[in-house]
């Protein structure tokens, strides 16, 4: 397995990342080794985890009414699996592995208590559309 700054340093939106930042996600991440076929989360479960995928590859998708299933989105290295996740809200999609892959798990609490409740800058500037963009302007 690789270490964690390796890890931090897969995800595209901690790449140009102040080293408190780096630092403050590190003490809170943890790595997860995932099988392929294996699931991270599924639609309408209460999720309480933010997933970035540090390697391999995800599907996310839905089961429509008459229990197909529809791909939505196909991610790889580095990308934020569930950035919604920070809502609050549960899951609205399926997210499967495709893979052996990697994922880096940060708890919600724990990232608010870190990152989001200690910086001003952070308050009332997380949404599911904004994530990024805010993301980046704060690390």
């Amino acid at each position: 397995m690789i270490s964690m700054s390796e890890a931090f340093e897969a995800v595209e939106i901690f790449r140009e990342a102040r080293p408190s930042t780096h630092d403050a996600i590190v003490s809170i991440a943890s790595l997860r080794r995932v099988k392929r076929g294996e699931h991270l989360f599924r639609d309408k479960e209460p999720v309480h985890t933010l997933y970035a995928l540090v390697s391999g590859w995800a599907s996310l998708y839905k089961i429509n009414s008459i229990g197909e299933k529809k791909v939505i989105f196909v991610y790889g290295k580095g990308k934020m699996l569930n950035e919604a996740m920070l809502q609050k809200l549960p899951a609205s999609i399926n997210c499967e592995m495709l893979e052996e892959s990697v994922v880096m798990a940060l708890p919600r609490v724990l990232w608010h208590r870190k990152l989001l409740l200690n910086s001003s800058r952070w308050q009332n500037r997380i949404n599911f559309a904004g994530f990024k963009k805010a993301m980046m302007t704060v690390i």
